[in-house]
C-alpha cells in the first residue's frame, strides 16, 4: 500500500517530464522556425541557414525527463515513511 502511494509520486515526475520535455521542444523549435521566416530578406531568403542537430535535440529531451522522474523520487521516498490513513485523516 505505502509503495503504490510513492510511486504515484514518481509517475507524476514521469509525467510532467514528458510533457514539459514535448512542449519545451515544440516551442524551441516553433520559435526558431518564426525566428527564421520574419528575418528573412525582402525577397524571402532567409538570413541565417537553420542547421537542426536532432540528436541534441533528443539528448536534451532526455535529460529532462530523467531529471524529472528523480525529482520525483524525492517525494516518494518521504512518503515511504508516512501512514496513508494519518496524512488523509489530517490532510
Amino acid at each position: 500500500m505505502d509503495r503504490d502511494a510513492s510511486l504515484i509520486f514518481v509517475f507524476q515526475g514521469l509525467l510532467i517530464g514528458l510533457i514539459g520535455a514535448v512542449i519545451g521542444v515544440a516551442l524551441g523549435l516553433g520559435l526558431l522556425y518564426a525566428f527564421n521566416i520574419f528575418t528573412a530578406s525582402p525577397e524571402g531568403a532567409p538570413l541565417i541557414e537553420l542547421y537542426i542537430d536532432y540528436s541534441f535535440i533528443i539528448r536534451s529531451w532526455l535529460i529532462a525527463v530523467v531529471s524529472s522522474t528523480l525529482a520525483g523520487l524525492i517525494p516518494a521516498r518521504r512518503s515511504l515513511k508516512l501512514n496513508p490513513v494519518d496524512v488523509i485523516r489530517e490532510g
